[in-house]
């Protein structure tokens, strides 16, 4: 009887496991990943505007347009353009329900041709005050303590969303304690490691006596000779680690 209670309770643990595992899939969209979507609003193009309303008098919000990280375009339902301006790098929670659009290819409507449709229930965008844009529209990541300012590459600035005052602040202190006993250092740049956006210096470490053995924990470039070594720091100061599709850094 006990053998037979065994095998029984394998079996449910066993269904249970698989179950879940289905249901895992059946949550995840188009482009392979969980809620919630990282999204560029587009830019207005002839016949094709970014911001759309319900009626002629502009009045009230109906939809925007938006791709994803590996290039699919979205029309996002959306009652809300406050805040929102075209290229603008959001944060879109859903209802999971990502409806995919088809066309007939011969008779194509005029305006944006989206593969997917998503109803909006949040959408977040930038909310650190060390982020902002210049007057190209570019966006400016600025240091609290230094003042340096970055310019975030073109996969770095899907992070721009997931960036906070307290992670930056912190990473530029931990970059600085750690890059202080070396004098030639670089000025800090962006990077992304694991997935997740890292600020991060370079020093060159000189050798006495030579050698080409780094301390243990750093990373080493060893194809300059052995009387000095390139050392390289990071720090995340993303909430979010992304996947980028094949590529991990612009």
């Amino acid at each position: 009887m006990k053998r037979i209670l065994a095998i029984t309770l394998t079996l449910v643990t066993l269904l249970a496991a698989l179950t879940g595992c289905m249901a895992k899939e059946g949550e995840q969209n188009p482009s392979g990943k969980r809620l919630p979507l990282t999204l560029t609003i587009a830019e207005t193009l002839p016949s094709c505007a970014a911001f759309e309303y319900k009626d002629y008098e502009d009045t009230k919000p109906y939809c925007f347009y938006a791709y994803d990280t590996e290039g699919h375009l979205y029309r996002v339902i959306w009652n809300d353009f406050t805040g929102l301006n075209e290229k603008d790098v959001i944060i879109v929670y859903h209802n999971d329900a990502i409806r995919k659009l088809d066309y007939d290819y011969d008779n194509l409507p005029s305006g944006w041709t989206p593969q997917y449709e998503i109803t909006a229930i949040e959408v977040s965008g930038v909310s650190a005050s060390c982020i902002s844009k210049n007057e190209d529209g570019a966006y400016i990541l600025t240091l609290p303590n230094s003042g340096e300012t970055i310019e975030p590459g073109n996969e770095q600035i899907l992070y721009v969303p997931y960036i906070t005052d307290e992670l930056v602040e912190t990473a530029e202190n931990k970059l600085n304690e750690a890059v202080s006993a070396y004098r030639n250092r670089s000025a800090f740049y962006l990077q992304i490691n694991d997935g997740s956006l890292c600020l991060a210096v370079e020093v060159i470490k000189q050798l006495d006596p030579p050698t080409s053995q780094g301390t243990e924990g750093e990373i080493v470039d060893e194809g300059c000779g052995i009387d000095h070594e390139h050392l390289f720091f990071f720090e995340r100061i993303s909430t979010q680690a992304l996947e980028m599709g094949s590529s991990e850094n612009p």
